[in-house]
């Protein structure tokens, strides 16, 4: 899968690079047991430490050079992990994916706000983990299909058909619902090829969707696509020309 969330900033290596991950919880078997399947995933995936107390995550991350921070809300407490999470996005430095429990509730929200990159709840498959760190590193951002509904669903005009009828997104025209759609796997962090293949469309309408949705979402890329729908929060490092 491709990273449709992209950003302008340089990601962590090339695509031979090893990506340096380190893991917080503070329940050993749940940290041992997530590196060794993250391991088993990709030879690219580099375990690079564990830790158990949300506030030397920051400290340890840079110590140890991680791209990835991989933690799990529940463990660690929501509060402390902000903190940390706010510490790592004004570094710039590691880049960080919450699991969250089924009960998260809005945290969510809160999480995004204060910077981590990829979130998916810990009831997910492997193969979507290693999805989202590969995006995260990549310069990324990856939300579980769950919680992109969830973001947009707010915006559906209720009986909307399509057309002006459709979905009305900020202050521009609305959009259609086959905007609506892309807008969607948009916010799951997919290519444009990967958009076309699902919904049985060509890469080229993909392509000229996806610039619809941002000229009526006034926006420039994707990236500020995900701060436009939080309410103006701005992902860091969301800069830069929209790539397709």
């Amino acid at each position: 899968m491709g990273t449709g969330l992209a950003e302008s900033v340089a990601p962590v290596g090339g695509a031979s690079d090893q990506i340096r991950i380190l893991i917080g919880g503070n329940h050993p078997i749940f940290r041992s047991g997530l590196g060794l399947m993250l391991g088993e995933l990709s030879p690219a995936f580099t375990i690079v430490g564990e830790v158990a107390e949300a506030a030397a995550v920051a400290d340890t991350a840079r110590q140890r050079a991680a791209d990835v921070v991989v933690y799990d809300e529940d463990s660690l407490g929501s509060p402390a992990v902000l903190a940390f999470v706010a510490q790592l996005t004004g570094q710039r430095s590691a880049r960080a994916v919450v699991l969250l429990g089924l009960d998260a509730g809005d945290s969510w929200r809160e999480h995004l706000r204060a910077g981590a990159r990829g979130l998916l709840f810990r009831d997910g498959d492997a193969d979507e983990l290693g999805f989202a760190v590969r995006s995260v590193a990549a310069g990324g951002v990856h939300l579980t299909p769950r919680l992109a509904g969830v973001i947009v669903r707010p915006l559906v005009r209720p009986g909307g058909t399509g057309g002006p009828a459709g979905r009305q997104v900020g202050r521009g025209d609305p959009l259609t619902l086959r905007q609506a759609e892309i807008l969607d796997l948009m916010l799951t962090g997919v290519s444009n090829a990967e958009i076309a293949a699902e919904l049985s469309l060509s890469e080229k309408t993909v392509k000229f969707h996806v610039s619809n949705i941002l000229g009526k979402l006034n926006l420039k890329n994707r990236t500020q696509v995900l701060a436009h729908l939080m309410g103006g929060q701005r992902v860091a490092g969301g800069r830069g020309p929209e790539k397709g």
